[in-house]
């Protein structure tokens, strides 16, 4: 990482969006201006690298379609959605392109035919980028796991096609990636019913549709 002597500025919003070299400069493009925000960086590699992030989350917001209603005021409202959306079927992919990997997931009710949810994003952890696509499978199902849990899913099937999904969890890793994973997979057991489903890649639509997906994450 290469550190500059003098610091650097980055911008986002719908305005501007880059690296600015003075303080006078990034005042004249955020202050006043709606939805603009920056930071101060010591070096051009993390500048960029809070960038993209930020492009990422606001790609993924215009793409997402949120859970139906899931926090609803109406008590008759939350008790319906409450019995509904107990249980998910959950399709998750991973790709891996240009030195980083890309998720993307789908949620279902079962036997239903639109979707509650569905969300892409790219793989901000080194260790699962080691990886490449495994990382990228790995990442999907915890995103998938972590949507179910913080929207209260009791049952959550996930159909997945890359085998490591399972494998990693049947014998404690020691290091990196596959350690992380087998420890948020064991602590999400503990407060979901999760079952597994291997589909051979490219057999089942929605499958496909979660491939997709994870191919919508290039900025």
């Amino acid at each position: 990482m290469t550190v500059n002597k003098k610091p650097i500025y980055a911008i986002y919003g719908p305005e501007f969006s880059g690296i600015v070299l003075t303080l006078n400069e990034y005042q004249n493009r955020v202050k006043g201006k709606k939805k603009t925000f920056g930071k101060k960086f010591s070096s051009e590699e993390t500048a960029y690298q809070w960038l993209e992030t930020n492009k990422a989350t606001s790609v993924l917001k215009a793409n997402s379609l949120p859970l139906a209603n899931p926090k609803e005021t109406s008590a008759n409202n939350e008790k319906r959605n409450t019995k509904k959306n107990t249980e998910v079927v959950i399709y998750i992919d991973g790709s891996y392109k240009n030195g980083r990997g890309k998720y993307g997931f789908i949620g279902f009710a079962p036997l239903k035919t639109e979707p509650l949810f569905k969300t892409f994003g790219y793989v901000y952890d080194d260790e699962f980028n080691k990886l490449h696509n495994i990382g990228a499978e790995l990442m999907a199902c915890l995103r998938a796991l972590e949507w179910a849990y913080s929207n209260n899913i009791k049952t959550v099937h996930i159909i997945y096609d890359c085998e490591g999904i399972i494998n990693i969890q049947q014998k404690e890793q020691t290091q990196g990636a596959r350690k992380k994973y087998y420890e948020a997979v064991h602590a999400f057991k503990r407060k979901l019913d999760i079952h597994f489903l291997h589909v051979r890649h490219g057999n089942n639509s929605l499958h496909q549709e979660a491939h997709k997906l994870s191919q919508m994450a290039v900025l």
